[in-house]
């Protein structure tokens, strides 16, 4: 899994530049998505409105995210993608999800329903997922399936 692999180096890189000393110290997460093993989007957590998010919401009509102001790595991953001029077929990359703590250990990144549904509307439906004992995989199908 190359992928997963050069998602958590990436994570790790990315940590000290995604910690902010105002908010304290929260597990940070990340999504990263992938063409195969090709990066083509990431996202972080953020405390920073995001109306990217809401218009994903009106999209897909997803009412909980049309109020849904602040991304989660998920969602910010895929919102790029979605608002870029690019065509990319999102039903063929996998998304890797990964959350760390100050020690840079892993911990759980399983995406939550919001984030899943968003992810089963768009398409992608590989995705890998960060526990505390490694890396887990979920397939999601035409419905939500976990």
């Amino acid at each position: 899994m190359i992928k997963v692999d050069r998602a958590i180096k990436t994570a790790i890189q990315l940590f000290p530049m995604a910690y902010d000393s105002k908010v304290g110290y929260q597990p940070f997460h990340f999504a990263f998505i992938y063409l195969r093993n090709k990066l083509i989007s990431t996202g972080v957590n953020s405390y920073t409105e995001c109306p990217k998010i809401k218009k994903m919401g009106e999209i897909y009509n997803l009412p909980n995210q049309r109020k849904y102001k602040f991304p989660h790595a998920e969602t910010n991953a895929i919102s790029k993608i979605l608002f870029s001029n690019s065509n990319i077929e999102l039903s063929k990359m996998s998304i890797v999800c990964i959350r760390l703590n100050k020690k840079l250990e892993l911990q759980n990144s399983k995406p939550c329903s919001e984030c899943l549904t968003i992810i089963n509307s768009v398409g992608i439906n590989k995705i890998y997922y960060s526990s505390k004992k490694g890396v887990k995989e979920l397939i999601i199908r035409s419905n939500l399936s976990t």
